[in-house]
């Protein structure tokens, strides 16, 4: 009798033990197939210095139709195209100010192109007008511009700032806004990578590839002695369902903005490729 317990327990104890390496070798082979997915990222992504030149080179303050009609497009002012610079003022006064600003406007009458509006006035339009007025013992300088793309039926509008107030640091805001001409409402993230032919696991990602490695470089130099911007890649701005700024480029590809000086002062930012 004690011989069958000792079996039966033996037996037991071998059944738990091959559940138990049967799930850990899950485990690793998902551990092995998730690095080797990230090095396989890295090693096609562009580096992120090319990639922010590339941004930075695109701004012109103009938009690129692509021979898109929008003779159809039902227009606030009819004899001007469907973006254009509403705001341009080049202004220099010691002590005070140096500006260079080009302000677009979406000249299409609807809610959704009039929402678009109010966030340019509020986050850009109001900021200019504030450092128009600086009386303040130092200069602010500030910069403002925009560059447009038509792929398809989407319209994507892009634009930068970049402001340096005092003794802060100076910072870069970007802000998009994607557009459908044919169905009016504003394009998300996920009919942008619909459109490019993208697929959302994918992107995500690639998001925390190119995240994790920017961690990892800056710790890097922070090891350095140097400060550097401290990102978290468990932020719910990394989330996909939280991407807002976004566009599809010249080469119809979707580019992830992760701008954070638009809520920090800072110029650093992260530029996704899809």
């Amino acid at each position: 009798m004690k011989y069958r317990k000792l079996m039966f327990g033996l037996i037991i104890a071998f059944c738990i033990f091959a559940v138990i390496s049967a799930i850990y070798e899950q485990i690793e082979l998902s551990s092995q197939k998730d690095k080797v997915d990230t090095s396989t990222i890295l090693e096609n992504q562009k580096s992120q210095e090319t990639l922010k030149r590339e941004f930075n080179a695109l701004f012109n303050n103009a938009i690129s139709l692509n021979n898109y009609d929008t003779s159809k497009i039902q227009k606030i002012d009819s004899s001007k195209e469907i973006v254009y610079s509403a705001y341009d003022i080049q202004r220099n006064e010691e002590n005070k100010y140096e500006v260079d600003i080009h302000l677009p406007v979406v000249n299409i009458n609807n809610e959704t192109a009039s929402k678009f509006n109010q966030s340019t006035q509020t986050i850009f339009a109001d900021k200019a007008t504030e450092v128009l007025s600086n009386e303040n013992d130092y200069t602010i300088v500030y910069n403002v511009t925009y560059t447009g793309f038509v792929n398809g039926d989407i319209l994507s509008l892009i634009i930068k700032s970049t402001l340096k107030e005092g003794t802060n640091a100076q910072r870069t805001i970007v802000q998009t806004y994607n557009y459908n001409l044919e169905t009016e409402k504003e394009v998300t993230i996920n009919d942008a990578i619909v459109a490019v032919g993208a697929d959302s696991a994918k992107v995500t990602d690639k998001i925390k590839a190119i995240i994790n490695q920017a961690i990892k470089e800056a710790n890097s130099i922070q090891v350095s002695g140097y400060a550097t911007f401290q990102r978290d890649i468990n932020s719910d701005i990394y989330k996909l369902e939280n991407v807002d700024t976004f566009y599809i480029g010249p080469d119809s590809k979707l580019y992830i903005i992760f701008a954070y000086g638009n809520n920090d002062f800072t110029s650093e930012m992260d530029i996704i490729d899809i």
